[in-house]
């Protein structure tokens, strides 16, 4: 189950977990075959993980604000309603 999860793709960093975890695809089976590349240099790394975290933090700052943006819409329309309720229940005096 966790393989799953972390070998799916998530729309609130824009990539696979395992990706913005270990900075390179996982290596099932069929990826094996592809080890044997060349690898970059550690400067270009450092660079590449450097871009990816950016990226995952603008990402997921965005997804922070559609959620805030939904919770503060149904803030003011539970007040709204609120309001209205209180506005038609008054008491007079006690």
């Amino acid at each position: 189950m966790e393989f799953a999860y972390n070998n799916s793709y998530q729309s609130s960093i824009g990539m696979l977990p395992y990706d913005a975890l270990y900075g390179r695809q996982c290596r099932t089976p069929i990826y094996w075959d592809e080890v044997g590349e060349e690898r970059l240099e550690v400067s270009e790394d450092i660079e590449a993980t450097k871009e990816k975290v950016r990226l995952m933090r603008e990402r997921l700052k965005a997804a922070q604000d559609q959620q805030k943006s939904y919770v503060d819409n149904r803030r003011i329309f539970s007040l709204k309603l609120v309001t209205r309720c209180c506005k038609s229940c008054r008491l007079g005096k006690v």
